[in-house]
């Protein structure tokens, strides 16, 4: 984390600041050595004890530095550490507020250790998430707690969401005209990168459960490329405030988890359709196999899949206005047939994946993300004949070991293994030769 120095301009969330200096937050200047251990009682409201330093658990101080986004769980703001012994602010850090539920501690007690629990172990899994860095939930048998509100610190990742970034593609295409959002080699880019993500996730039983273009953040990253797209590669999925980790006891919490409306596997909204008694009688009628116990289980790691394909058909071709207020509930959606066929037209090698990733019926989508990963990675090579596209060792071990997957490869996937395992002896070769220059 980078220290910035002894003086910092801060933010206040207090609903009553009286602060104003037309800004969205009442802004402070804060001077370090007028910060004490307990943190800095902001002058806005003298009734209230309002701290603008936020204590964690551990006694760390973290100071707001401004409003990043709003999500179902509660707010994220940048902040800032304190550093007690230099006395001075350390910038790199975020901060997530969950909502204030001073009625009911215990369950968002629960709610942040398994946020916290889900995070760690997708990091230690290697994924691309954010770090874990401290927390804080009151103690709801001290009276003298700060506040009745939680909180999570993680790593802060510089850079845009996927949502941000469609958002901004939209605008330059014409009302009317389907043209491709991002390429389709972007886009391909983009999916074996979160397919990898999600390998590991699932390598170490983290379930996320809220995929979607404001999960996804594009963090800039420096490269001799001169295309900006192949700049901007590392992806990272944050938000884990739904994740659950596997085994779970009851097999319900992996279908029953809120998600938003375009984003969500049929299978899940059960609780959600308001239908008329016909139309919910034929929903049932077809999911109904999917709501026994070891079904859930079965395909449990299909619903993430779901959802990052949505998210990837979301770049190609703007969504239909409709499949954001009304769920898919039928295998025969015409707004949703409509937008596939626009697709298929438009992205013809990356359709095939994520029409299989996204199908209806959970038994009929790939089981798995390194499954998928194959099948994506293996067009893309085929598509545009690169290097890149090639798979490291480590997931080519991981294809290897899979209890189906050897037996069912094709000989197009067979090729690409085969083409992987060749690049990854010529550079260990062109490594061994360096060293032994650089010996002699």
């Amino acid at each position: 984390m980078n220290i910035i120095g002894t003086s910092a301009s801060v933010i206040c969330i207090n609903p009553d600041c009286a602060v104003n200096n037309n800004n969205d937050w009442p802004v402070h200047n804060l001077e370090a050595k007028n910060v004490k251990s307990e943190g800095f009682s902001c002058p806005c409201n003298v009734t209230s004890a309002w701290n603008l330093g936020w204590k964690s658990k551990n006694g760390n101080i973290y100071f707001l530095r401004g409003h990043i986004g709003k999500g179902g769980g509660g707010s994220i703001y940048k902040a800032y550490k304190y550093n007690l012994t230099d006395k001075r602010f350390e910038e790199g850090y975020a901060i997530k507020i969950l909502r204030d539920n001073s009625n009911n501690l215990e369950e968002s007690r629960k709610q942040l250790d398994r946020e916290i629990e889900g995070l760690q172990q997708a990091y230690n899994a290697g994924a691309r998430v954010p770090k874990y860095i401290d927390h804080y939930y009151p103690d709801a048998q001290n009276t003298n707690e700060q506040h009745s509100y939680f909180f999570l610190v993680q790593e802060f990742i510089e850079g845009d969401n996927l949502e941000k970034i469609l958002q901004q593609e939209q605008q330059k295409i014409t009302i009317g005209n389907p043209t491709l959002l991002f390429e389709e080699r972007r886009v391909f880019n983009y999916l074996i990168e979160m397919l990898k993500d999600l390998h590991l996730l699932y390598r170490n039983q983290v379930l996320h459960r809220d995929i979607k273009p404001l999960n996804i953040i594009c963090r800039k990253v420096k490269t001799n490329s001169q295309d900006e797209h192949e700049q901007n590669l590392q992806l990272y999925l944050v938000d884990f405030g739904s994740s659950k980790l596997v085994p779970i006891k009851n097999p319900y919490f992996t279908i029953n988890y809120s998600s938003t409306i375009l984003y969500a596997p049929p299978e899940t909204l059960s609780s959600k359709l308001q239908l008329s008694k016909e139309d919910r009688y034929c929903y049932e009628l077809l999911m109904n196999f999917f709501y026994d116990n070891k079904q859930l289980e079965t395909f449990m790691w299909t619903r993430d899949l779901y959802s990052l394909a949505v998210t990837m058909f979301s770049l190609l071709i703007k969504s239909p206005s409709k499949l954001h207020s009304c769920y898919r509930w039928n295998p025969s959606d015409n707004e949703w047939n409509k937008w596939m066929l626009e697709i298929e037209k438009k992205a013809p090698n990356i359709y095939p994946i994520l029409e299989k990733m996204s199908r209806f019926f959970p038994n009929k989508r790939y089981k798995t993300a390194i499954e998928a990963l194959l099948d994506a990675s293996t067009e893309a090579w085929y598509a545009y004949g690169d290097n890149i596209w090639l798979l490291s060792n480590d997931f080519l071990r991981a294809i290897k070991s899979d209890p189906e997957l050897p037996q069912k490869l094709t000989n197009k996937q067979n090729k690409f293994i085969q083409q992987s395992q060749k690049e990854h002896k010529k550079q260990r070769r062109e490594e061994i030769s360096r060293d032994y220059e650089n010996t002699n």
